[in-house]
């Protein structure tokens, strides 16, 4: 038997609308990555230009599908360019919902019964009351 993760569509909250994504598994090092890229304290606005780009890029090999429609209801192709030519707020958010879709809990697993009798122990077991005063 092997065992295969799956990918599951996430909704990313926007500001006009949920967007369902899919996304890829993210690695312990691309949450890593992702989350210094963030981070844009203090630096120059050709490294805040820099560092967008690179989010767009690992935006555009992490996302598998999304429901995003241009003004003439096309959908947006899930690209290195269209993800470029997006705003930051926009790709702020699909980097938030890919850490939140890497952090959800899957579902416990439904628990079957045996459908067997009950144990015998269980029906053998005294069943006296306690006395009101124990020894001391």
């Amino acid at each position: 038997m092997t065992y295969k993760r799956t990918n599951q569509p996430h909704g990313v909250e926007l500001d006009d609308g949920t967007l369902t994504v899919t996304y890829r598994r993210m690695s312990v090092g691309q949450l890593a990555d992702l989350r210094s890229l963030q981070d844009m304290t203090g630096v120059t606005r050709d490294t805040v230009l820099a560092r967008y780009a690179e989010i767009a890029d690992m935006l555009a090999g992490a996302i598998i599908a999304w429901d995003y429609v241009d003004e003439d209801d096309q959908a947006v192709p899930v690209t290195v360019e269209s993800l470029r030519g997006q705003d930051a707020q926009f790709l702020i958010a699909l980097a938030r919902g890919w850490m939140e879709a890497g952090a959800s809990v899957p579902a416990p697993l439904e628990r079957r019964s045996t459908g067997g009798d009950p144990s015998p122990v269980e029906l053998t077991l005294p069943q006296e009351s306690l006395s009101e005063n124990p020894p001391s």
